[in-house]
């Protein structure tokens, strides 16, 4: 039996302030669009942040003639809640793509987080009209400074329940919307950085999520990654800076944190993850996780698993145009494939250290259509440091860091029952 957690208890928390409005409707060749207003919840109260009441914009797009009518992939986005005029978002356009060629409904939440967010009881000017990571991390230092806290004060809580009251509005409206030809009872998660993390989440308490796929996020572990990064460069990545200037990195080893972990790291939720299958995807380059942060991690987690690392490219994917078109295909044939039930290689790596030459080899029980191997040197000697932004300053300068092909050979060729494949890459 799994143990109920905090999260699970405030997630399922009623909250009255929960409701939705059609705000839009839009008939297009082959999908129908709904844009949707959404107000998920109320965190915390007036005199702890400005941004009480949740509320985010929700779009869902219908195709014509759904094949799969109980399922819908949803993509958690960010954005704000103040007047700033937005970018354009082409995920729109992705979830056009990805309704009409997979036959699934698609949706896209944003404002997650509901952001900016002003810490009324945290004297630093990092908390005021913070976004993203200081939105994040000043909620964090809110926990472990305050003994008394309780868990919810933790910004994923509420990024996690926004996220959950989403997939109840979608079957609701798309119930009556339908007539009851829809009836959407399982989702697929996916979102990139603090997004990925709460699609990690919010697959761990709602056992509706049947799949999710997280976009540069692999902080799990997150005081051996933290360690490991800190070995790693001497010292922390300049995009982590939100977290040294906040001194949450003086409190790594303290007991306040070890249960600020237990909270919000997804390893802390890895029995929940034995029958949803999961594809991390990974930027080589990130200037926010080294590139081995899997090897703390990637062996512990339960279930099927899948992992992808993209060379060239940075936190935010880029350096290569093409590579995102690559990733939605790769995320969309991922999802069809666990829906359908239909067999997956089983992979597995194993790296070997001599002191003339580096292995690694990959095992696997179906015969791959192509393999492709790249590596890279990093600029000098002394560290392991593949990012291709590093500091001074708040947006980094490029690092010339390229990773180019290398040579793959096959060692061994045993396909059939219980038979695996073996390539090698050698580095010497």
């Amino acid at each position: 039996m799994v143990k109920q957690k905090a999260l699970d208890d405030y997630v399922k928390q009623h909250d009255p302030h929960y409701s939705y409005t059609l705000k839009n409707k839009e008939d297009r060749p082959d999908v129908t669009i709904y844009t949707l207003n959404m107000t998920s919840l109320k965190w915390l109260d007036d005199s702890e942040v400005d941004a009480t009441v949740w509320w985010h914009e929700l779009t869902i797009v219908v195709p014509q003639n759904p094949k799969m009518t109980n399922l819908c992939l949803l993509m958690i986005g960010n954005g704000r809640n103040d007047d700033v005029p937005q970018p354009m978002d082409l995920r729109v356009d992705e979830a056009i793509m990805t309704a009409k060629s997979a036959g699934f409904c698609t949706a896209i939440l944003r404002q997650i987080p509901n952001q900016p967010i002003t810490y009324h009881k945290i004297p630093m000017q990092e908390c005021k009209n913070g976004i993203e990571d200081y939105a994040v991390f000043c909620s964090w230092r809110k926990f472990i400074i305050d003994k008394m806290a309780q868990p919810d004060v933790l910004i994923q809580f509420p990024m996690v329940k926004a996220t959950v009251r989403a997939m109840d509005t979608i079957t609701a409206f798309l119930q009556k919307e339908s007539a009851g030809k829809l009836n959407i009872a399982k989702f697929m998660l996916t979102g990139g950085s603090k997004r990925g993390w709460t699609s990690w989440l919010a697959a761990a308490v709602d056992e509706r999520v049947v799949s999710f796929a997280p976009l540069v996020f692999d902080l799990l572990n997150i005081i051996k990654s933290w360690h490991h990064q800190y070995r790693a460069y001497c010292g922390w990545t300049f995009a982590w800076r939100h977290i040294h200037e906040l001194k949450i990195t003086q409190k790594l080893d303290t007991p306040r944190f070890k249960i600020l972990t237990s909270h919000v790291d997804p390893l802390a939720y890895n029995e929940r993850y034995i029958n949803k299958p999961k594809y991390l995807i990974i930027a080589a380059g990130d200037e926010f996780f080294p590139l081995d942060d899997s090897h703390h991690f990637f062996n512990e987690l339960s279930g099927a698993k899948y992992f992808r690392a993209t060379p060239n490219n940075d936190h935010l994917m880029t350096r290569d145009p093409s590579i995102k078109i690559s990733i939605a295909m790769s995320v969309i044939s991922f999802f069809l494939n666990t829906i359908l039930n239909l067999k997956m290689p089983q992979i597995s790596w194993k790296r070997t250290e001599t002191k003339a030459a580096g292995i690694i080899e990959l095992y696997t029980d179906m015969e791959p259509s192509a393999v492709k191997c790249f590596f890279s040197n990093t600029l000098g000697s002394e560290r392991r440091d593949f990012r291709l932004l590093v500091g001074p300053g708040p947006s980094g300068v490029s690092q010339p860091i390229s990773w180019l092909p290398c040579k793959v050979e096959k060692v061994v060729r045993g396909f059939g029952i219980g038979g695996f494949s073996k390539l090698r890459n050698t580095a010497e």
